[in-house]
């Protein structure tokens, strides 16, 4: 076995047999297969991976991916002839970004190097155009101009008409109000891969709960509480609408049994910043369900009552102790005040 070592390195040092020959000699054998090797016939078969982006080298023109399906990583070596497309676009290398979805095709670099995979073809998944609103500027024709975050660090464009339906949570809105920090998530007709004309735009509301004392109750096209939460939480604007749901105890109610006084618990989600009356100032939930919570009063005895002693009968006797005599004995009673007299025939002593 020693020997046949020794003359496969030497002829592969000599060169009279090539690395690849070497390498499928060595491969066939059980148990010598290289760990995570891909399978590559003599026809040279196209391979097809697919992954996100890892890392993107512009100086040696290659991508490093993860595939999850094969659990590892792969290096994407792009050529002039390399056809790389973002739908129906066409693409360059300049296209692709860390945290892009690659679907590569080629042929591996050798048999020795599967991992290296030589593109033919490049399909770049852009990127949802949804995240966290970083900028909004005007726009032509009275349009607004978003600048979206996206959650792998792009920056999207989207381009919203005056016609395009927004939407806040379930209720229409205007575009015009949106400000920095909401999330949204837009769909349209796209331009390229980072610019969107937007048909429609929701508007993601973070939903919360608020608890406290009604303090005021206002009827205005819908019913707005002020409510005073505890522990110095301060005064908010309870805003229900046509769809608010009330419960107490775990069955729907009346809206009329909110009054002041009442203590409750708002849940739904906050009004969009923008929408508040000019000097307004209180921060304002548009509730989805109110909980009337119902007060149970606890009486707590911080001291403990003695037993009082049962009262000593008061003694009367009538005439002579050596004769016999009707007696009388009287009780006071403790809680009213009144004295009680009951007879009883003892001849000569007295009763106790």
């Amino acid at each position: 076995m020693m020997r046949r070592s020794l003359s496969i390195g030497l002829l592969l040092v000599l060169g009279m047999i090539p690395f690849g020959a070497a390498a499928n000699g060595v491969s066939g054998r059980l148990g010598l297969a290289p760990a995570g090797a891909t399978a590559i016939d003599a026809a040279g078969v196209t391979l097809r991976v697919g992954g996100l982006v890892r890392l993107v080298d512009p100086v040696h023109k290659v991508f490093v991916i993860f595939s999850s399906t094969k659990a590892r990583r792969f290096t994407i070596d792009v050529s002039p002839s390399t056809r790389m497309t973002l739908g129906r676009w066409p693409a360059g290398f300049t296209d692709v970004q860390v945290g892009d979805h690659l679907t590569v095709a080629g042929d591996a670099a050798s048999p020795s190097s599967p991992d290296v995979i030589v593109a033919r073809t490049i399909r770049i998944g852009s990127p949802t155009f949804a995240g966290q609103v970083v900028a909004v500027t005007p726009g032509a024709g009275g349009a607004v101009v978003l600048s979206v975050l996206a959650s792998h660090r792009h920056v999207l464009t989207v381009i919203v008409a005056p016609t395009a339906t927004v939407l806040y949570g379930p209720d229409k809105g205007v575009i015009g109000n949106l400000v920095i920090g909401e999330r949204v998530v837009a769909h349209g007709v796209r331009q390229n891969k980072y610019w969107l004309a937007a048909t429609s735009v929701r508007v993601y509301l973070r939903q919360h709960t608020i608890g406290g004392t009604v303090t005021a109750a206002t009827a205005t096209p819908s019913l707005v509480y002020t409510l005073l939460s505890p522990n110095g939480g301060g005064q908010h604007a309870i805003r229900t609408t046509a769809r608010t749901v009330y419960s107490m105890g775990g069955h729907i109610v009346a809206a009329a049994l909110v009054r002041v006084g009442t203590h409750i618990r708002a849940r739904g989600y906050d009004l969009p910043r923008g929408q508040n009356g000019q000097g307004n100032t209180i921060p304002t939930l548009i509730a989805t369900h109110v909980t009337i919570l119902i007060q149970r009063h606890h009486t707590r005895h911080t001291t403990k009552h003695a037993r009082r002693p049962a009262p000593r009968p008061v003694t009367h006797s009538f005439g002579p102790t050596n004769h016999p005599s009707s007696s009388s004995v009287a009780y006071r009673d403790p809680r009213s005040g009144s004295t009680i007299v009951a007879l009883a025939a003892v001849a000569g002593q007295a009763i106790r």
